[in-house]
């Protein structure tokens, strides 16, 4: 599979969903998409997807989620202002209106508080 549409009704990616689709180079949303989380390890290994906008609509990003997805470039949030790390200090995550340090954060082994951790919206 190169690509999938995830119709604008659904509500959740779950766990592993699209784990290990190496041949994944797209992945699109409704255009009024629901889409409220993608859970831990969704599109993990998922080496060949290039680019990807996370909708306003998702509130949590499980960790893991892009690990090993190693052409992501591009990452881009519809709601860039209040995501914060699901850990006791609650840190806000910096720099994600741009797309390639948004990239870098979901995907960067050596940055691990923002791989290894949830994401949440607020």
């Amino acid at each position: 599979m190169q690509s999938v549409t995830i119709p604008e009704g659904v509500t959740s990616i779950g766990e592993d969903a699209f784990r290990g689709c190496s041949a994944l180079t797209e992945v699109n949303f409704g255009a009024d998409s629901q889409l409220t989380s993608i859970g831990r390890r969704a599109f993990e290994y998922c080496s060949n997807l290039t680019s990807i906008t996370i909708p306003a609509s998702v509130t949590l990003i499980g960790a893991y989620a892009f690990d090993g997805c190693t052409s992501l470039d591009n990452a881009y949030f519809e709601d860039t202002t209040t995501w914060y790390l699901d850990i006791s200090s609650r840190p806000q995550i910096p720099g994600l209106a741009n797309p390639s340090t948004a990239a870098y954060y979901l995907t960067d082994y050596y940055d691990q508080i923002y791989l290894h951790n949830d994401w949440e919206k607020r």
